[in-house]
């Protein structure tokens, strides 16, 4: 057997650990849509924070699903011989797949340019409301759809809609686009975690007392926690867009050994894709880390979820009865503390 008859053999059994590994798709999709409403319900988050965080995770979640759509187009359309309805409907899921990519790295952007407008004008970031997120979507949305427009019809310029039984998807199909996509990424996280930084140092910098009310303090505290969870997720894109430049290279070795659209390079695709998956997993949980509000919520569904459980392994401790306190002295005294923990 030699080298080239045993990597294909590895390869195939690659293959079937991709086809194994919808359960991470389904997985990540649970998680993404429990994420989602927990960010909505999470009323310690900042309106505009929530908008460009459920656009994020929101192009994660489209991201893997979209692309499994597709693998199951084709696997059930194999025998049809007419394809431009299937080619039509593919084209359709990979103009929303690859737009969601554009989403997903741009929304890396958007966050450092949130955290940046909360840090610097935090008066005025509180009476604009949710003006600022919703600009900030708006232009992540069209953006991201232009050009997933534009690299699809650049993709499809000689595509043969009747006969064709090639993937449509631009990325999945050749190694440059991935090379190009990944590529992007890279150098777009490594600006935004630059702009992170500094966003950081000036939350550091800047001195509580001169903010005279205790919304705009405490808003300053959460621009702070905000801006260090989101520089770690940040930080973790990058890792991933230099993992998928060093999978771009190799699908383009095994491009020149077998030749294109090879078993090797739809192993890479997987890879890929897994890979986005598990780093879905990471800006959760990232957030969920850095975030009180969101850190209680899920506590509280943990205790819900095995709730019973506890309360039976749970021993009751009786002690001395506790003063009476009325609701008016808990709030002055509630208010005492915070006033003077910012002091």
């Amino acid at each position: 057997m030699t080298w080239r008859d045993l990597l294909l053999q590895v390869i195939d059994y690659v293959i079937v650990f991709d086809k194994v590994c919808v359960i991470v798709t389904v997985v990540v999709l649970i998680l993404s849509i429990y994420f989602i409403h927990r960010v909505i319900a999470c009323r310690r988050i900042h309106v505009n924070f929530k908008l460009v965080l459920c656009c994020t995770a929101i192009s994660f979640l489209i991201f893997p699903v979209f692309r499994r759509l597709i693998d199951l187009l084709y696997l059930l359309t194999e025998g049809i011989t007419n394809r431009l309805y299937i080619n039509v409907i593919c084209v359709g899921l990979s103009v929303v797949n690859v737009a969601s990519c554009v989403s997903s790295t741009t929304c890396m952007v958007m966050l450092a340019l949130e955290q940046h407008l909360a840090a610097r004008f935090v008066r005025t970031y509180e009476e604009r409301s949710m003006s600022i997120g919703v600009t900030l979507t708006c232009f992540t949305l069209f953006y991201s759809i232009a050009i997933s427009i534009g690299i699809n019809a650049f993709h499809l310029h000689n595509f043969d809609f009747y006969r064709s039984t090639d993937n449509c998807h631009p990325v999945n199909y050749n190694w440059g686009y991935a090379m190009l996509f990944y590529s992007a990424s890279l150098g777009m996280c490594t600006f935004a975690c630059w702009w992170l930084m500094k966003v950081r140092e000036f939350n550091t910098r800047q001195r509580r007392a001169q903010f005279t009310t205790l919304s705009t303090r405490y808003q300053q505290h959460e621009n702070e926690n905000a801006a260090i969870s989101i520089t770690a997720t940040v930080v973790g894109y990058m890792a991933y867009s230099v993992i998928g430049v060093v999978g771009s290279l190799l699908r383009m070795c095994f491009y020149d050994l077998f030749g294109d659209h090879s078993k090797g390079d739809t192993v890479f695709v997987g890879l890929g894709y897994l890979i986005a998956e598990l780093y879905a997993l990471f800006h959760m949980a990232c957030f969920m880390k850095y975030n009180r509000g969101m850190r209680k919520m899920v506590k509280l569904d943990f205790l819900r979820l095995f709730g019973v459980r506890i309360m039976k392994r749970t021993s009751v401790v009786v002690g001395p009865a506790l003063p009476t306190i009325t609701l008016t002295d808990e709030a002055d005294e509630y208010f005492r503390q915070l006033q003077s923990s910012w002091k």
